[in-house]
């Protein structure tokens, strides 16, 4: 017959008493009486340890224990082996040790923190902190607004129902964030990232990832390695806030590129937040939301309906590849015909028309207006502007402000009649251009100002 194992119980810190217990049918063992006692300690070998309606310390010493605080605000340790905690109702912190345990909070507010093995925690009903350190660990916040970090191994987190924050942290996790508006961080590793229902936030973090944001508007943060970052459904967002060098991007592709690093593809993406370098971003054709952020940001329109953002510094946006002229406006801040219909506009200083006739008009700042080919009109506004007409008859108005009008090719290839105090005719190879309120015509060779010209 096996005997039974001891109880060491502690009533106060200075004050220590070894209770035997009797075995339970199982081989565990079970305290004779609590009463008022609030330090519970086991064995070194397989014990049993409950709880009461108190707060109770619970220490499982070695072997293979099980504790279960019941009610009260506990704190459970398991120690060494693999041990089995429950915390039951209360506000519990429950400390696995370093073999493979299993954590279960229970009802309210808990902390588990699991060791060395492959733990299992579950958080149970209430806002719950699940810590899985090193091993492969199973973390499920259950519901409440749960905090989940798997820390190193290969850990699975599952963050349930209500708002929750999972880390993967070291080597390949997968995180699902279930219901409600959660927060996801791969960490290191290849990573799975699931956001689930909700408005989601994903960062996939170095290694190869794969992210998908599930239902509502959803923000993906793409870093190092190749990830596929997929929306899912809603409005969703790629971001790369955080990236070490300029994007080149095509969303019509489902492409970005970090120069220098690998590619990553996008699925179901509806805008665009860049990096703090000068990006080139090609929208496409289904129309999307681009936010430059800083650097110098070239930004090419599609046919689709299309809101840009540059952001800080000087960025431009362009219709080169439209297959008719378009009309847009950045003091209005808007497009209205071509392949800028629809389209929106905001800290953006620059404007390239189409191979066709358009209509670009400029704002109260600095601007460059650039009508390629086609018989176009520019104006300028307020601020001193430069404007381009390319080839074709064209007029250039600069507005307020000293403006500069540049074209492709010597003085001398061309005549220049002034024919008032504020215009200007210039016949040249590529079409006949008219100027007023231009204070300079820029050539390949020279610049010419309009004071130097008589009127005729």
């Amino acid at each position: 017959m096996t005997q039974p194992s001891a109880v060491h119980v502690v009533s106060q810190p200075s004050l220590q008493t070894n209770t035997p217990v009797a075995a339970s049918p199982a081989g565990a063992v079970q305290p004779l009486a609590l009463g008022g006692l609030r330090r519970i300690t086991g064995t070194n070998g397989d014990d049993l340890l409950r709880g009461g309606d108190e707060d109770e310390f619970l220490f499982g010493l070695n072997g293979n224990d099980t504790l279960d605080g019941l009610l009260g605000n506990d704190n459970l340790s398991g120690g060494i082996g693999e041990d089995i905690l429950i915390g039951g109702y209360g506000n519990d912190t429950l400390i696995g040790g370093d073999d493979n345990d299993t954590l279960d909070g229970g009802p309210g507010d808990d902390s588990l923190s699991g060791g060395a093995g492959d733990e299992i925690l579950g958080g149970g009903a209430g806002d719950d902190t699940l810590v899985g350190a090193a091993g492969d660990d199973t973390l499920n916040g259950s519901s409440g607004n749960d905090s989940l970090s798997g820390g190193a191994g290969a850990d699975i987190l599952t963050g349930g129902a209500d708002n929750d924050t999972l880390i993967g942290g070291a080597d390949n996790d997968t995180l699902d964030g279930g219901a409600g508006d959660e927060s996801l961080s791969g960490g290191t590793g290849n990573d799975i990232l699931i956001g689930g229902l909700g408005a989601d936030l994903l960062f996939a973090g170095e290694g190869d990832d794969l992210v998908e944001g599930g239902s509502g508007n959803d923000w993906l943060q793409g870093s190092a390695g190749q990830d596929t970052l997929d929306g899912g459904d809603g409005i969703d967002f790629v971001s790369y806030v955080d990236a070490t060098a300029r994007l080149v991007a095509d969303l019509g592709a489902n492409q970005v590129r970090m120069v220098g690093v690998e590619t990553d593809q996008l699925v179901s993406i509806e805008g665009l937040s860049a990096s703090r370098f000068s990006d080139v971003i090609r929208i496409g054709d289904g129309g999307a939301t681009v936010y430059g952020k800083a650097g110098h940001d070239w930004i090419a329109a599609g046919r689709g309906v299309d809101v840009i953002d540059g952001g800080r510094h000087i960025d431009t946006v362009s219709y080169a590849g439209a297959n008719l002229g378009i009309s847009a406006s950045l003091k209005n801040g808007r497009g209205w015909t071509g392949a800028a219909t629809g389209d929106r506009y905001e800290d953006v200083e620059n404007l390239t028309g189409t191979a066709y006739a358009d209509e670009l008009s400029g704002d109260h700042g600095r601007n460059h207006l650039r009508g390629l080919e086609g018989d176009d009109v520019l104006f300028g506004y307020g601020g001193d502007d430069v404007l381009t007409g390319g080839a074709g008859d064209d007029m250039l108005f600069g507005g307020n402000g000293t403006d500069r009008a540049v074209f492709a090719g010597d003085l001398a290839d061309y005549t220049i009649t002034r024919t008032s105090a504020r215009e200007i005719t210039v016949v040249g190879a590529d079409g006949t251009d008219l100027l007023d309120s231009v204070e300079y015509l820029q050539f390949d060779d020279t610049t010419t100002r309009i004071w130097d010209l008589e009127i005729v």
